[in-house]
């Protein structure tokens, strides 16, 4: 029996490889993601820690500057947030499209994979019909050979 040689082994390679990447790119960016996340709830953590300051100052006898410091920096928070929600949405496009390219690899692998089981399934055909025509030779071989006369 001779050896399967699936002819497009080398794109098969390149495609694991293709995947392989597309999966790392794709992990990078949830951890992105994640941490853009972990940081808009911490300004979030933030912006209510200030407006529960501002609430509790505004309870005691505070001067004007302290009432605008707090006002000023609740507002630069609010900045911090928008921008952070910004980014999120910017990176959650981005995960988006990771996540599109890894699918898209792995479907080409698995393309290609079945490709490959489709062929190698074709070359044990093929094998087994070698092997039955070389059966069904010996047979006619032994039946149709010359007998030989004793004398």
């Amino acid at each position: 029996m001779s050896k399967f040689k699936y002819k497009f082994q080398n794109i098969l390679e390149i495609k694991h490889k293709i995947e392989d990447q597309k999966k790392l790119s794709y992990f990078n960016a949830v951890q992105a993601h994640s941490s853009q996340l972990d940081e808009l709830y911490r300004m979030y953590d933030k912006k209510d820690d200030y407006e529960n300051n501002l609430k509790t100052n505004v309870k005691r006898v505070v001067t004007a500057k302290n009432l605008r410091d707090y006002y000023n920096g609740l507002e630069r928070i609010v900045e911090f947030c928008k921008e952070e929600e910004s980014k999120l949405a910017e990176l959650e496009q981005k995960l988006e499209i990771t996540r599109i390219d890894m699918n898209t690899a792995v479907i080409d692998r698995k393309t290609y994979e079945k490709l490959k089981e489709k062929d190698f399934e074709r070359f044990l055909e093929d094998e087994k019909l070698k092997e039955n025509k070389i059966v069904d030779e010996l047979i006619s071989y032994k039946y149709f050979k010359p007998q030989k006369t004793g004398g």
